[in-house]
């Protein structure tokens, strides 16, 4: 399932850059957050600004996401798990 063109608006209405082939239920995204191809955003999941989430990375409900976050691509961050400010979490982890 792909965003719709309305979701992908108003991300970027909040300054927030996301892939059309994105799925984000989230709707705490900070501003300057770019979300790229496929990945997977849960409900319940906060992430804040500046932060960069790779391709094909999926995120569970209830995570986390500290500022100027990078996540390569391939992660995975299962619910429970906090991400604090200015953390790097390498390719497929």
């Amino acid at each position: 399932m792909t965003m719709s063109v309305l979701k992908i608006f108003l991300l970027r209405m909040r300054g927030v850059r996301a892939h059309k082939s994105a799925e984000i239920r989230t709707k705490v995204v900070g501003r300057g957050t770019k979300i790229w191809q496929f990945a997977v955003v849960g409900h319940d999941v906060q992430i804040g600004v500046d932060c960069n989430i790779g391709a094909h990375v999926f995120i569970e409900s209830g995570v986390k996401i500290g500022n100027r976050v990078t996540i390569k691509n391939g992660a995975m961050l299962w619910q429970g798990v906090p991400i604090e400010d200015d953390v790097f979490v390498g390719p497929g982890v």
